[in-house]
């Protein structure tokens, strides 16, 4: 298959390289601004999700429609599942959404 990139090829390769390329053209300065506000979005971003999550396939294995777990299992899977979550969306409430996203993606990336 001509020009398909394998997945390891890409995860151990081109991955790091994207990465340090975005974190060395990034200015510091407003990243370093605004750290406390990407922090708390990403934050409550995280537990906000974890909740939803878990309270959510809850709620389906209580109606049936997935396996029956008890409360607890279902949270720390939403908390599993939360933290791979950028939390992109959270960052369209300050001045600079495409910096906060950018950063906030990075901090999950690593």
């Amino acid at each position: 298959m001509t020009g398909v990139v394998q997945e390891d090829v890409f995860l151990l390769i081109l991955l790091p390289a994207i990465m340090a390329d975005a974190g060395l053209s990034l200015n510091a300065r407003p990243c370093l601004r605004n750290v406390g506000g990407i922090c708390a979005f990403a934050f409550a971003g995280t537990v906000i999700s974890a909740f939803a999550t878990g309270l959510l396939m809850w709620g389906f294995g209580a109606a049936g429609w997935c396996t029956q777990l008890g409360l607890v299992y279902n949270l720390l899977f939403g908390s599993i599942i939360a933290a791979t979550d950028p939390v992109r969306r959270a960052g369209g409430a300050l001045a600079r959404p495409g910096l906060l996203s950018v950063v906030q993606l990075s901090f999950h990336e690593r």
